[in-house]
């Protein structure tokens, strides 16, 4: 999460990953594609307005969760410095040449009834969403093909398409009913649904997946699927009547 009194813009690995110039709102920014590998680095070219003395602030906080499920903390603390020195920009969203000298250690702001109202108002929300989030949504194109993207219909690099079928074949409905790499998916979040869902599964699960709340038939249904205790079959086979809604292939 990030905001600055009044505007900022934030750069991870030299590249423009976010800016706003609203310090009344905080921005969730997923940082998944642009973190990489061993040392990372975090720039935010902060600026305040006005003529005159004003309050001014910068907050950034961001969780980090690592494939052994550790998590990392980092924060604008006192171990954060900074340069008047702003960096040029350069090109496709990039820091130009960036060796600024005379860094010095930022001043601690206690945070002022005005800030503090916006950060507990919007900060709780936003954490849920980010640790309940599998991960930033990216491009297909971005991603290295498997059998099951091959099967739904993903061409090769070196083919242009212009139209798909609209029409199931026979492999993708096998591969989608018994294949491997769906079924393994759908295990593995149906597991880790099972140990982190709290009270009631079926609304949260529509509104991340669909972006809405399920009609009433659908409630329906899926109480019936999951019966009076969950379990991780009876998530399994609900993630997968989700999967195969088209709406959700089509959000998704």
């Amino acid at each position: 999460m990030i905001t600055c009194d009044n505007g900022y813009t934030l750069f991870v690995n030299n590249k423009k990953i976010s800016a706003g110039d609203d310090w009344s709102k905080l921005a969730a920014v997923p940082l998944q594609t642009a973190l990489k590998k061993g040392a990372n680095s975090i720039i935010a070219i902060a600026k305040n307005a006005g003529n005159g003395p004003n309050a001014a602030g910068f907050f950034f906080d961001a969780r980090i969760r690592d494939a052994a499920g550790k998590e990392t903390l980092i924060s604008s603390d006192a171990s954060w410095e900074w340069t008047a020195q702003a960096p040029a920009g350069g090109k496709e969203g990039r820091l130009g040449a960036f060796e600024a000298k005379n860094w010095k250690s930022v001043t601690v702001v206690t945070a002022l009834p005005v800030w503090q109202k916006t950060i507990d108002a919007q900060a709780p929300a936003l954490l849920a969403q980010g640790a309940a989030a599998s991960g930033r949504m990216i491009r297909a194109s971005l991603m290295k093909a498997d059998f099951l993207m091959r099967t739904l219909g993903r061409p090769n690099r070196d083919q242009i398409v212009s139209t798909r079928p609209n029409d199931l074949t026979t492999l993708e409905a096998i591969d989608l009913a018994n294949g491997s790499i769906l079924a393994d998916a759908i295990q593995k979040g149906a597991k880790r649904l099972l140990e982190t869902a709290k009270g009631h599964v079926i609304t949260p699960l529509y509104r991340h997946a669909l972006g809405r709340d399920p009609t009433h038939e659908e409630l329906a249904t899926g109480k019936e699927i999951l019966g009076s205790t969950p379990t991780q079959p009876s998530l399994e086979d609900l993630l997968w009547a989700v999967c195969m809604l088209p709406e959700f292939q089509l959000v998704r």
